[in-house]
């Protein structure tokens, strides 16, 4: 039927049309992932040529509302969780203070008191010897 020569032939084709088949297959691959970044890409551009009109038609701009109040939420937010995080460990330390001052003086009030206890038993008990030693 087919001679040698032709079989190998008719295998370079087969092999070829393989070949371009595949490529035909990356490149159609290729070209859909970039066909998404430039329909991103178009729909920025058509947004911006929107914008740039209204701006030289002397329409208003209208601010992103929504963005602005979700942006100073968010500063509002992380700044309250800031301020707890450093005030905590502030009163912390004040009350650890605090309670170490209120124990000091507990402590020279009862040594006071008891010092004043130990003077009036040293002293003589009546109200006359008191008097008289007040005198004197």
């Amino acid at each position: 039927m087919f001679t040698r020569r032709q079989d190998r032939t008719a295998e370079w084709w087969n092999s070829l049309s393989d070949a371009l088949s595949d490529a035909r297959d990356s490149a159609a691959d290729r070209a859909h992932d970039v066909g998404g970044k430039f329909d991103d890409a178009t729909s920025e551009a058509q947004r911006r040529a929107v914008r740039a009109w209204a701006a030289l038609s002397g329409k208003p701009v209208r601010p992103a509302w929504p963005v602005i109040a979700a942006a100073v939420g968010a500063g509002v937010a992380l700044g309250w969780l800031g301020a707890q995080a450093y005030r905590r460990p502030q009163i912390r330390r004040a009350l650890a203070s605090a309670e170490e001052t209120a124990q000091e003086r507990m402590q020279d009030l009862t040594m006071a008191a008891g010092e004043r206890a130990r003077q009036l038993k040293a002293s003589s008990n009546s109200l006359l010897d008191k008097a008289q030693g007040r005198m004197s």
